[in-house]
């Protein structure tokens, strides 16, 4: 079950599924000016909206999230509206939400139009690239109607830059150190069958700020199918694997025996990463700083 689970958000992020115009949500006419708004009704219908949120301190307004939502800990505990393309509309009419909060990528537009039939508000979130991030999160703060909440999404954001500033100058200082031409690497997300992150993505930008040239960039699709054939043809210096839930030791082993013949396995630089980069929210700079951290080191 799990294993299908993960199989779906992969698919999801290969197929994006929306074609917003633009975000519908209004500001509350009742509120007042200087007071917040306690008693407001969320509804997540992404992971990373739902961390978003309880990284800027919302949670408490959060009514219903996905059967995906499983960071924090603590939002496996709230109730569910079922899947990120396949959401139950009477679960989220049950809860009553004010507005529900979608992906610009990754749920379905047939949602959308009914929650609009039945003047349920949504606030669409359109991050797709890391320069995109803290912009959307800001504006995803105001939906919660709290000046401490705004205020959390500042910091947070703040926060953010200045990472990524570190990041930037970091791989900067490679580039002076004389390694001017970018090792060529690729990135898995997962293993059966092989799939890779293309150009365009969050994770593209992330081998880009750490000076690595994407293999897999010149595909069509963000989320290209990869032969091995065409992985050892292109032998890359850093192959990153991304393990998800359902990423077993043997399946490891299986991976690692499959890669033994490229130049990064042969130097040590095959790396399994966390799952940071998957979901667009304020983890990724983690997971950018992850891949930096690799550069210095040889895998296990």
């Amino acid at each position: 079950m799990l294993l299908k689970k993960w199989l779906l958000l992969l698919l999801l992020l290969a197929s994006p599924l929306l074609f917003y115009q633009g975000a519908v949500y209004a500001k509350d006419k009742g509120k007042e000016k200087g007071k917040d708004r306690d008693n407001l009704r969320v509804v997540s219908l992404a992971p990373n909206l739902t961390e978003i949120a309880y990284a800027i301190g919302a949670e408490e307004m959060l009514v219903g999230v996905t059967d995906f939502c499983d960071y924090p800990e603590a939002a496996k505990k709230k109730e569910k509206v079922g899947g990120m393309a396949t959401p139950s509309l009477e679960a989220m009419v049950r809860l009553k939400p004010h507005v529900v909060l979608v992906n610009s990528d990754g749920n379905p537009k047939e949602i959308a139009n009914k929650l609009k039939s039945l003047k349920i508000k949504m606030h669409v979130f359109r991050a797709t690239r890391v320069a995109a991030l803290s912009e959307e999160i800001l504006k995803m703060a105001k939906v919660f109607q709290s000046e401490k909440i705004t205020a959390n999404a500042l910091e947070l954001t703040k926060k953010m830059e200045s990472d990524l500033k570190g990041i930037k100058e970091e791989s900067a200082k490679r580039k002076r150190q004389g390694n001017v031409d970018a090792k060529k690497a690729i990135f898995l997300i997962w293993h059966s069958p092989l799939i890779a992150a293309g150009k365009g993505t969050i994770i593209d930008d992330a081998l880009k700020l750490t000076h690595l040239k994407n293999i897999a960039e010149s595909s069509l699709s963000s989320y290209p199918r990869f032969s091995l054939e065409a992985i050892l043809r292109e032998n890359p210096d850093y192959i990153f694997i991304g393990k998800g839930h359902s990423f077993s030791i043997a399946e490891e082993s299986v991976l690692r025996e499959k890669l033994k013949a490229t130049k990064a396995a042969k130097q040590g630089k095959i790396f399994f990463v966390s799952d940071r980069l998957y979901r667009a929210g304020p983890r990724v700079i983690e997971g950018i700083s992850e891949l930096g951290k690799c550069l210095g080191q040889n895998s296990s």
